[in-house]
């Protein structure tokens, strides 16, 4: 039985707790939060007790899932590893490229067992649209897409969340997903443009609009569109190639498939993947992590790309000096 601490109290941290416990194949711990509330609910809830500070709880478990507010993933996630503890990240992993390679490499130095909380990835839907261009249905990939537009309310835009300083901003608090799915199915990829819009005139000032276009070493194109502020949600994915596509439905359900000159037809969904079990199997020595944070830092390389490119309204390859390696 794997034991388990949890850093964060929050819906993320329930939702990691919650599965670890149901699991079988582990027990939580220790609940590491400052607010004695939250942590202390999270605690009950799940047999475990709760601590303030999560050095506290390093000594008696094997494992932590790091689920506090974006600005401290990579304090925390450093000092898991270097206590020798096997690491499981939320994304972002950190706020910058410099967060992740330094995350990397302590845990590579540790040798520890690592994931990165990228499951929508995991989805069924997710995992059949990469399936039709891993068995050759749909031929050579030729582009792929992602859609995350939703509306959240004014008074939605507080805390943390809305500091892109601490958050990272709408990339690095929801639109990282679909980066890291497009990277997923479509490879390495050589060059990023983006554009970003903020429209809140009130309180700390995170971009609220991205649009992203990568440029993939096959040569296919991706292209993802993402928003808080959309008055019509959408969260469609899609890919094209050389032989056919398929797509989901606007709010990111089921998948349609069609070979060239064909209709439409619902393409049998794939499992989902349990990237938390897959976590549990590599700390027992039975396989690889789903995604590890070596592939964390690949994403965060990605998305340092974007901030660059939008800040500087300029195409960015990622071989250019401070990307690269």
């Amino acid at each position: 039985m794997i034991r388990i601490g949890i850093i964060g109290a929050g819906p993320n941290a329930r939702t990691h707790a919650h599965a670890h416990r149901d699991s079988g194949e582990a027990e939580v711990v220790a609940v590491a939060d400052p607010a004695e509330g939250p942590g202390r609910a999270l605690a009950e809830e799940t047999g475990a007790h709760h601590v303030r500070g999560f050095e506290e709880m390093l000594d008696d478990v094997d494992a932590v899932v790091v689920s506090s507010p974006n600005f401290l993933h990579a304090e925390h996630a450093i000092a898991v590893a270097e206590a020798g503890k096997h690491l499981f990240c939320e994304k972002p992993l950190g706020l910058c490229l410099a967060d992740a390679r330094r995350i990397a490499a302590a845990v590579t130095d540790a040798g520890v067992a690592s994931a990165v909380g990228f499951s929508p990835r995991l989805s069924r839907e997710a995992q059949t649209l990469k399936h039709l261009l891993d068995s050759g249905r749909v031929g050579e990939l030729i582009s792929i897409w992602s859609r995350r537009l939703m509306f959240l309310p004014d008074d939605a835009f507080g805390g943390w969340r809305a500091d892109p300083g601490r958050s990272g901003g709408l990339l690095l608090e929801v639109n990282v997903h679909e980066i890291d799915w497009m990277m997923h199915v479509a490879g390495a990829v050589s060059s990023v443009h983006a554009v970003t819009r903020t429209t809140l005139t009130h309180g700390p000032r995170a971009n609220d609009h991205i649009w992203v276009t990568l440029s993939f070493k096959s040569g296919a194109v991706g292209q993802h569109e993402g928003s808080w502020r959309s008055a019509t949600p959408n969260f469609s994915r899609g890919l094209h190639g050389t032989a056919g596509g398929g797509a989901t439905d606007e709010w990111g359900r089921g998948v349609d498939a069609a070979s060239l000159g064909q209709d439409r037809e619902p393409a049998e969904l794939r499992p989902a993947v349990d990237l938390r079990a897959r976590w549990r199997a590599a700390i027992r020595g039975e396989g690889e992590p789903h995604c590890d944070v070596a592939w964390g830092l690949e994403v965060m390389r990605v998305a340092e790309a974007v901030f660059r490119s939008a800040e500087g309204n300029r195409v960015v390859r990622l071989d250019e000096p401070g990307l690269s390696g």
